[in-house]
Formats: structure tokens, sequence, C-alpha cells
């Protein structure tokens, strides 16, 4: 058995998030977990619920825990597949670590709501704001309705915010044993690793391996970056008091400001006052986009959005890595989350080595599941990964759409 000095060290990042400057972040208390892995770290994109596409997958890149092996999945195990259920019995029963993505949160918010008898009426709401979106969008005169994106959120009424969980997250969440939920509830949203020394080349000669499931905001702690950025991010903006703020910017702020609120909602037992309360925070927060920027600036701590507006948060980090002198400083990060975009492991560019690396290759519609395997040289010097995807197994088609 190979030294401790080579062996990877996972540690869940455990801490309550603290407030960063005026935005309001919601602490989610997370697992501390310590796991040594002698073997490969085999780091899986997005399943979906769909159990045989996992199961050749790992077939593929000869999983063996005997030798030490440690799955990692980045979050979105369930929801949208066919087999959910089947899923995380199979990951609960390697042993694997996983990330909470926006389908787990969803699914546990639906979940909390099943226990307290709240789901019926959840659902009635759910299928009345459906009902009602639709008359919206009827032609009128021959021309569709223009949509509101300049939307007051101090107008909103709690009763017409949608909920956070969908009928589907309803549906997986009682279709899931006890234990399931147990196991998915005590996943982390950052999973911290520290590398093995002896790489001498980027990216693998950093000194930590962050695996999250959409994205990290650079230059902030990992202690106070926002849960549901974490697993909702793609792009980020950034505070220009001088700049004259898009349409697409400001729709993405308010889009998060309303999915924000939704999850306080649906996390606290909260009145309709404590929501309009909240709604008027982040009304507060995002100003209706005014002030705010998609163009980087350095040193500036951006604001994540779950859009792809403004500057892409990939672009960003690795922008940032590579302004850091010490590689043991460095740190690399893995996730999932953007089907739309696809898979992210392409080649460095000349000018900015790649320190992100993005897994989800859409297996939920029908495309193929990715795994990243991350093990030592031949030469014993260092790391090195490789990819490996299989297709979906195809038993209907199924529909492509916009990422999950």
């Amino acid at each position: 058995m190979p030294s401790h000095e080579n062996e990877y060290e996972i540690n869940t990042h455990s801490s309550t998030a603290r407030s960063h400057a005026d935005f309001p972040w919601y602490p989610l208390q997370t697992r501390i977990q310590d796991v040594i892995a002698p073997g490969r770290l085999i780091i899986v994109g997005d399943v979906h619920g769909h159990l045989p596409e996992l199961k050749k997958l790992l077939e593929k890149v000869s999983y063996n825990r005997s030798n030490g092996d440690k799955i990692i999945f980045v979050g979105d195990l369930i929801n949208k597949g066919p087999d959910s259920p089947g899923v995380v019995q199979l990951a609960m029963e390697l042993g694997a670590s996983a990330i909470r993505g926006n389908n787990e949160d969803r699914v546990l918010a639906a979940h909390s709501a099943i226990k307290r008898g709240d789901d019926t009426k959840l659902v009635e709401r759910l299928k009345r704001l459906a009902l009602e979106a639709g008359k919206e969008k009827e032609v009128k005169d021959g021309e569709m309705a223009p949509s509101e994106t300049k939307e007051d959120l101090k107008s909103i009424s709690p009763e017409d915010l949608k909920p956070y969980s969908s009928e589907s997250d309803f549906t997986t969440a009682a279709n899931l044993s006890d234990e399931q939920i147990s196991w998915l509830a005590s996943q982390p949203l950052i999973l911290r690793i520290k590398l093995r020394k002896g790489a001498t080349s980027p990216p693998w000669n950093s000194g930590t391996l962050l695996v999250v499931h959409g994205g990290l905001v650079p230059l902030l702690p990992l202690e106070e970056q926002d849960p549901w950025a974490v697993m909702n991010m793609r792009g980020l903006v950034y505070e220009d008091p001088e700049t004259t703020v898009t349409e697409p910017i400001r729709a993405g702020l308010l889009k998060g400001a309303k999915s924000r609120t939704r999850r306080y909602a649906a996390y606290h037992d909260a009145t309709e006052a404590d929501i309009k309360t909240e709604l008027e925070k982040w009304a507060d927060v995002v100003n209706n986009g005014e002030g705010f920027s998609g163009q980087y600036k350095e040193g500036v701590i951006g604001f994540p959005l779950e859009t792809r507006e403004g500057d892409w948060w990939i672009d960003a980090w690795n922008r940032w890595q590579n302004s850091i002198e010490d590689p043991e400083k460095r740190s690399i990060v893995v996730y999932g989350h953007d089907a739309r975009v696809g898979i992210q492991v392409g080649a460095d560019s000349p000018e900015v080595a790649r320190y992100t690396f993005g897994l989800d290759s859409g297996c939920v519609y029908g495309k193929s599941l990715t795994a990243m395997v991350i093990g030592e040289k031949d030469d014993g010097k260092g790391l090195s990964h490789s990819i490996v995807q299989i297709d979906t197994i195809k038993e209907d088609e199924v529909k492509e759409g916009e990422a999950v």
C-alpha cells in the first residue's frame, strides 16, 4: 500500500457561510468527512438517474475499490432520468463521495415539504402558476405579449412566487428511501482534496483540487461562497457604478434573486411576511440590475449569475489561478451542471493554463456520460488525468433542452 504521502486526502469543507459585503448569503452546514484514497480518483459527471450508463462507465474505467479507487460525483445524480433510487443506492454501496447539486437541493426541499404535509398544496400552486403563465403568453391581436424583464421584486406577492421544487422533484423525493434521502442530505457543497506532490507542470502541480456542482467565485474564500451560487452559477457580473446595465444581465440578476428567495422559503419556516422581507432585501442587492457590468474587473469579487451573461466564471477562475505565482496555492475545480455548453476539458490556450474541468456531457439529453480519471503517472512523478465517456443507452428518444 502506498505511503500516506502518496495518498489523496479528501476533506469535506465544513463551515457555516458568513456574509460577504452586502450580499445576504445563506448558510448550509455540511458534514465533516475525512477519506483516504490510495488509488485513483474517478470523478463522474451529471448522471441524472441513468443507472445502466453509470454501471457501463465504471466498467469502462476498470473501477476497483479494493485497489483504492475512489468515486466522486459532481452532483445531479438524480432527477430527469429513469432510476434515481438505483443510482443513489449504487453510490452508497460503492462508498462514493458526492456533491450536492441543484437537483438534489430541490428534491431534499420537496422531501421536507412531504414530511410537513405541504406537498399537495405546493403542487397545486405549481399547476396554477403554470396555467397562468400559459395564458400570459397567448397571442394577442396577432402578436405575442412582451415579456417583463423590469420586474419590481418588492411588488411580487409571495403566493405568486413559484415553489422552489417542481412537480418532478416531488416525484423523485417520494421514490427515494429514507436512507437514500439521508445520504443525499449528508453530502457537501464543496469537496476539497489535497493533491499529491511531485508534478512539475500545470495544472497538476497545484496544491488543491476542488469539486463543486455549479461553480465558485474567484477571490472569495470557500467559507464565504454562496450555497445557491455554488450549485447554480454560470456567469459573473461586477459592481460598476458607471455602467449602463444590459437587459440580459438585468434579467439574470432578477432571476437569481427570485430563485434564492424561493430556496429561502423552502428551507426556512418562513411566513409570507418573511418572504416579502427577503424579496425586498434582494431587490436592494440587485438594484434592478443598475451598477452591474459583465466586463471583468481585476481585483473585484464578482456577483454570481445562474445565466451565462457577463463573464464566464471558468474564464475568471483560470485567469486568477494563472496569476498566482506559487503553484502550491493554486486550485483546480472540477464541476458539472452545464449540459448545454457540454464537456469542458480541452487543451490549454497558449496564454492561459486550464484550471477548470466541466464534466456534464448531457447524459440526461441522450448524449454521453463522462468520467475524469486522475492517477499517478507511469513514471511515478506526479499526476495525470484522462477523460472517459460512454454513450447514453437510448430506450426512447430524449428531447434536448436547456442545461439542468
